[in-house]
């Protein structure tokens, strides 16, 4: 039989091992992170509403901005830093990409997306079988 702080301590030790690999992984610890990568709307075609913290690390000190691919903008620039944070509202009814890029350049460095998902998909239109004539 167990006991029973066996369990909970080796769940603990197997969450803290993948929490430390999902940065090594990377392979040279850069990372472009989204507390939420999913915004999840009742009705398709509806606006998703999702307070959203994006946070970034880079091994060299640059001037980095983060842009919204999808809409062509400049959320957030940051000078001389190798990481940065960034809130903000996401608000939107299809899905959207990101991506960190050094300041002035169009060559993307990391990329993320925040995928809009929904609870129920558009009604089914049923043919209607009367006629007027």
């Amino acid at each position: 039989m167990f006991n029973k702080y066996v369990i909970p301590s080796v769940l603990f030790s197997l969450l803290f091992s993948l929490s430390v690999n999902a940065d090594s992984e990377s392979g040279k610890g850069e990372y472009l992170r989204f507390s939420s990568e999913r915004c999840v709307a009742l009705h398709q075609g509806q606006t998703c509403y999702l307070d959203v913290t994006v946070e970034w690390r880079m091994n060299n000190i640059g001037d980095y901005c983060l842009v919204d691919v999808t809409e062509n903008a400049i959320l957030k620039c940051w000078n001389k830093m190798t990481r940065g944070k960034f809130e903000f509202e996401f608000q939107r009814a299809k899905s959207a990409d990101f991506v960190l890029r050094s300041a002035g350049a169009q060559n993307d460095l990391l990329k993320g997306n925040i995928q809009v998902v929904w609870v129920y998909s558009a009604p089914k239109r049923t043919k209607s079988n009367w006629r007027l004539f």
